[in-house]
């Protein structure tokens, strides 16, 4: 029965690393102490790689910011 309850976290960890186009959206937030500062979201395209010397990633994209914080930086 242990095996059963195994099973699932081994076939996840035994997953393979595919090298090559990759799409990466990530929020990043700040804060300072408990006061909420803000926030910007990546949208980034990437290629990853890895060759006889060693393995390699490139990745590229904007970073949206929130209308509030566009408007304050332009005045």
């Amino acid at each position: 029965m242990k095996i059963l309850a195994i099973l699932p976290a081994a076939l996840f960890a035994a997953t393979p690393v595919l090298a090559g186009p990759y799409v990466n959206v990530e929020n990043n937030a700040g804060f300072s102490g408990s006061n909420f500062n803000g926030h910007a979201t990546d949208f980034h395209l990437g290629y990853e790689n890895s060759a006889a010397f060693g393995s390699y990633y490139v990745q590229a994209g904007p970073t949206i910011l929130p209308l509030m914080v566009v408007k304050k930086r332009l005045n």
